[in-house]
């Protein structure tokens, strides 16, 4: 096999309530799982059953259901890949995995080589299939390499320039100002002073039509630490009335983990004006099309009610009602209520023809408004690395800017040993309050992301900045242009420095997030 792009995915990965066929449908219910699974259609519209049968195995049910749909796509692309050359994943041997790698990192890969962690990605979800496989005698041998072979030194199948820090992990709140007016509301990119930029005006050429939506979302992921399954999967009771604490469900939180997060009064506000417009606008188009009514599955809630475990809904044909905390993310997609209007849904994202969004589609949101800034930057001649947000990046940014503002706190209200060198246990509780906004099941975790970097900021840049009137928000821009990670890359990206404007308070970043023109 010849090594080529990966530019097509004929074989077409959808999510079904019951198996494929009767044999995966008995033994999902016997397993008690999730009647949400995977199912690939190969490029000729034909089911291939062993690979379905996996996918209803208890070992991929075993995974967390971000990590099947994770795995399910990476395996969706490999068998379109192989599809390419006229063979299955069946058929692979350990040259074709070879060439798979090649078509997906190496320097031709198109549209662009993927980041060694995604790659790595592609092989944990591949070695997973094919170690089942092999036990299952569906195949003789699995066509991933054995990690650190001695008899083909070099040819393993992980990538070893896999980023531990991303360039597009953090950025500065200005920056991320930037990216959101210039990639979700549409305005033109201007020259701030030598590669730096800012927004300006809207381009008239900008469609737009779910832009309240989109930059909602990212505002409110940025200011909560909210995931994007998290974020995405929030219903409308969900939205206090105002400023408030509220539970996010343990069923759509990773691991399981649910926990409190806040609703600052901005943000609530924020949503509550989507929820009146461009949300109701498109439940009304979706009601006038009838698309509410032949939906199969769906699950009308007529009430809800407080028990001791928490809020639940009454569920129409359900003999208890439903906690909200166990309900998860696909099965939110199907909560409907039938108000004097005609049915809504009780997810707060939706598409623009009414109906509830996954949590999945925000990528490619992100994905177009990247390309957008990427084309407005290049315009202005802008040379240096794409500036590449994804919905993650919102989380970790926040939190970094969140940390260092806890720092300086800390700082400010015991002076006597901020001069010295850097003491974790000084600064634990800022730690544990990230990591309780986060999730993260253990501080180790938090640390073992964060710590270098805001190490580096209280070290260098916190005290001097914050003393000179420019706020943490200097702080992290010097961190940008001050420290690399081991590839060489910026730690923090900063396109937006905040002595070329006013400068932004993280921890009141929601206040000047929202009082721009949205």
């Amino acid at each position: 096999m010849t090594s080529d792009a990966v530019t097509v995915v004929p074989w077409r990965l959808i999510w079904a309530t019951v198996g494929p066929d009767p044999e995966s449908r008995a033994r999902a219910e016997r397993l008690e799982v999730a009647l949400r699974l995977p199912v690939l259609m190969a490029s000729d519209g034909s089911l291939d059953y062993s690979m379905n049968q996996y996918f209803c195995s208890p070992q991929f049910q075993s995974f967390s259901t971000s990590t099947q749909e994770t795995y399910a796509q990476e395996i969706a692309v490999w068998c379109s890949y192989l599809d390419r050359f006229g063979l299955s994943w069946i058929d692979a041997v350990e040259d074709d995995f070879l060439a798979f790698k090649v078509a997906r990192t190496g320097p031709a890969a198109r549209p662009t080589p993927v980041a060694g962690a995604t790659w790595n990605k592609a092989v944990a979800a591949l070695t997973a299939l094919y170690v089942w496989a092999v036990k299952k005698r569906t195949v003789s041998q699995s066509p991933v390499p054995v990690e650190a072979s001695a008899r083909r030194p070099g040819r393993g199948a992980r990538a070893t320039n896999a980023r531990k820090v991303r360039p597009d992990r953090w950025v500065t709140p200005s920056t991320y100002r930037l990216w959101r007016d210039v990639g979700l509301l549409g305005r033109c990119a201007e020259v701030a002073g030598p590669q730096h930029y800012e927004a300006g005006s809207g381009d008239p050429s900008f469609g737009g039509r779910l832009s309240q939506r989109n930059a909602t979302f990212s505002n409110l992921a940025y200011i909560t630490g909210l995931r994007v399954r998290e974020c995405g999967s929030l219903l409308t009771v969900d939205v206090p009335a105002e400023e408030a604490e509220r539970a996010l469900a343990a069923a759509v939180a990773k691991f399981g983990s649910g926990r409190m997060f806040m609703w600052p009064s901005g943000a609530v506000e924020e949503v509550r004006q989507y929820m009146r417009f461009t949300r109701q606008t498109a439940v009304s188009r979706a009601r006038r099309a009838g698309r509410y009514d032949g939906i199969e599955d769906i699950l009308w809630v007529s009430d809800s009610c407080r028990t001791r475990k928490g809020l639940a809904l009454i569920v129409a044909g359900e003999a208890e009602p439903l906690l909200l905390n166990g309900i998860d993310a696909a099965k939110r997609l199907r909560l409907f209520t039938d108000t004097p209007r005609g049915p809504e849904p009780m997810s707060l994202w939706l598409n623009e023809n009414g109906m509830p969004m996954p949590h999945a589609g925000w990528d490619a949101v992100f994905m177009r408004a990247n390309q957008r800034v990427e084309r407005e930057l290049r315009r202005l001649g802008y040379s240096g690395d794409r500036l590449w947000v994804m919905p993650h990046s919102l989380r970790f940014s926040f939190a970094l800017a969140l940390l260092a503002t806890l720092h300086q706190q800390i700082d400010e209200a015991h002076p006597s040993g901020s001069d010295f060198g850097y003491d974790e246990e000084r600064y634990r509780f800022a730690f544990e309050q990230v990591r309780s906004r986060l999730g993260h099941s253990s501080i180790e975790t938090t640390k073992g992301i964060y710590l270098r970097p805001v190490q580096t900021i209280r070290g260098h840049a916190l005290l001097r900045a914050a003393s000179k009137g420019f706020g943490i928000e200097a702080a992290l821009s010097d961190l940008a242009a001050s420290v690399y990670d081991e590839n060489g890359s910026g730690a923090v990206r900063d396109l937006a420095n905040p002595r070329l404007g006013r400068p932004i308070d993280p921890v009141s970043l929601i206040a000047d997030t929202l009082s721009d023109d949205n």
